[in-house]
């Protein structure tokens, strides 16, 4: 899963969902250690291999 993929996935209505369907404390404790400020090092091995970004 995408480090970030909570902050985009999990909107006010998703949560909710969740809450109703007991997995909303999971994933509250994945989203407190998942959540990466930019580019990881992979993608910047990956932006640097591409001559399109020149």
């Amino acid at each position: 899963m995408a480090k970030n993929f909570a902050e985009i996935a999990f909107t006010d209505a998703v949560k909710k969902l969740q809450e109703l369907h007991g997995s909303r404390k999971a994933y509250e404790r994945m989203e407190k250690f998942n959540h990466v400020h930019g580019l990881t090092i992979n993608e910047v091995i990956f932006i640097q291999a591409r001559d399109s970004f020149i």
